[in-house]
This record gives C-alpha cells, structure tokens and sequence, in this order.
C-alpha cells in the first residue's frame, strides 16, 4: 500500500466528520445538522474546528447570522455525500445478511385472493421473518 505523503502532512478527516460536512451542506445550518445526526450543536462545531486545525484550512465562514460552507468545506462535503452513501450501502448490506433490516410490508389482491391466498402468505411471513 503506498501513502500520499502530502496527504500525511496535511492530516485526516473521518467518515463522522464527512458526514457532518455533507449534512451541513444539505440543511445549512449547524443546528440542524446536530439535529440530523443526535449531536449537540456544540459537538458538530468543535469537530468541524478540529478538522480545520488539521487541515490548516477553513471550512464554515459566518455569513449574516447563518453559516456557509468556505470552497474547502464543500470539496469535503462533496466527497463526504460519496463516502456517506457508500458506508450506508455497507451497512444496509450487513443488516440485510444479518436479517435485521426491517420496513413496511403492504400486500394488495384481489378480493377472491384476499380470502385465501392472503392469509397464506401473512402465515409464511410470520414464520419466515417473525420481526
């Protein structure tokens, strides 16, 4: 595995803190991005400072009494949005090979159908995925 001795250098951001960026550039507003991810206000402020510390770059500028992604802030945040979708795929994958993943089931049929074959297959499902 070879590393990016620039990259070293300029230090490392983490899927959490993609995640914020990328939620931050989706609501605009710190608040509801804390909101968006069960974080406190504070805690998505402090992360987003640590990691303009590491990078040596600002990543939010206040604009009015809101905030606005700085063009660092939204590189990261772009790139955040692939990382984010591409962890959720994982986890979604694992919940499905773990059976946990669960949703709403509507099941529509005719009424000759609904007398007979219906309630079949409420019984399979019941045994098949009892959750």
């Amino acid at each position: 595995m070879t590393t990016n001795p620039k990259a070293d250098q300029l230090g490392s951001i983490d899927s959490t803190e993609l995640r914020i960026l990328h939620t931050l550039a989706v609501t605009g507003s710190l608040t509801a991005t804390a909101a968006a991810l069960g974080l406190s206000q504070p805690a998505v402020s402090q992360r987003i400072k640590r990691v303009e510390t590491r990078l040596a770059v600002p990543l939010i500028e206040r604009s009015g009494r809101g905030i606005r992604l700085t063009t660092a802030g939204n590189i990261l945040a772009e790139h955040g949005r692939t990382v984010v979708s591409e962890i959720d795929a994982a986890i979604a994958a694992i919940e499905d090979l773990r059976g946990e993943r669960a949703g709403t089931l509507r099941l529509v049929g005719f009424p000759s159908a609904s007398a007979t074959i219906v309630p079949a297959i409420m019984r399979a499902l019941t045994v098949e995925a009892p959750k």
